[in-house]
């Protein structure tokens, strides 16, 4: 071979050869504070976590920006930011494209094991006095509201991290939370504490959040990636960061 034309061929490799074969994408995804899920002190949460994985899985790098989902979202259709979580499932829009479920909420209905009720349904616990966030009612619709209005004692409460203790002490009969805020609130200082003091009723059905991409063709890339992570060792291993051993 010629000099020439090997010098040429030399070039040509390098060129096509990207000069930092690993180096990742990068990706603005905004979210909200909203512990164990979303944890802004330290950039963790379990939505998080399973964001920056599955990403990284296809060669994305994300930082995150704490700015609430309202503003997400519309910060999302002005150019703002490539993506948020969570969001929840709906047709996909010019701009906005969801992700397959990548994480699991599970809102539970709480009460002490000592007590030994067993509801069947959520009309079950009418009569009783009952605790939960705020906004409960406008979530979960209206057989919850006629469950709440019927309750001798209902409390929506701001600070989600005192519901666990308020059922503890037995404050209330019953508290509905998600269940790993739950947990993650009554273990905050120790994943090992006892939690068989409490039985967990599942009257309310999972709901089910994804990650929104502007980019149309990264949101099906993305999906490649998340098949099957929901029900994976890696899905549960990250829940057990948050709130230590509890069922799925």
């Amino acid at each position: 071979m010629k000099p020439r034309h090997f010098a040429y061929l030399a070039f040509l490799q390098l060129i096509s050869t990207p000069s930092h074969p690993e180096e990742l994408q990068s990706l603005v995804v905004a979210t909200a504070d909203g512990p164990p899920h979303m944890i802004e002190y330290n950039q963790s949460g379990i939505d998080l976590d399973v964001t920056r994985l599955l990403l990284n899985r296809i060669k994305v790098k994300p930082s995150f920006k704490f700015v609430g989902l309202g503003r997400a979202r519309v910060g999302m259709k002005s150019g703002q930011y490539e993506a948020m979580v969570p969001t929840f499932l709906q047709q996909d829009e010019s701009g906005f494209y969801v992700s397959t479920p990548v994480i699991a909420y599970k809102p539970t209905v709480f009460s002490l094991s000592r007590n030994q009720f067993s509801p069947k349904t959520l009309n079950s616990i009418k009569g009783h006095s009952l605790a939960s966030f705020q906004g409960a009612k406008g979530y979960f619709g209206e057989a919850y509201s006629q469950v709440a209005n019927s309750s001798p004692y209902y409390s929506e409460i701001a600070a989600m991290k005192t519901i666990p203790l308020l059922i503890y002490k037995e404050r209330f009969d019953y508290a509905v939370l998600d269940k790993y805020i739950f947990y993650y609130y009554f273990r905050l200082n120790n994943k090992q504490r006892d939690i068989s003091v409490f039985a967990e009723h599942d009257l309310i059905p999972a709901a089910f959040a994804a990650v929104a991409f502007t980019d149309k063709h990264l949101r099906d890339h993305f999906n490649e990636a998340a098949k099957g992570f929901i029900q994976s060792e890696e899905y549960k291993s990250i829940l057990k960061r948050y709130v230590g051993s509890v069922s799925k």
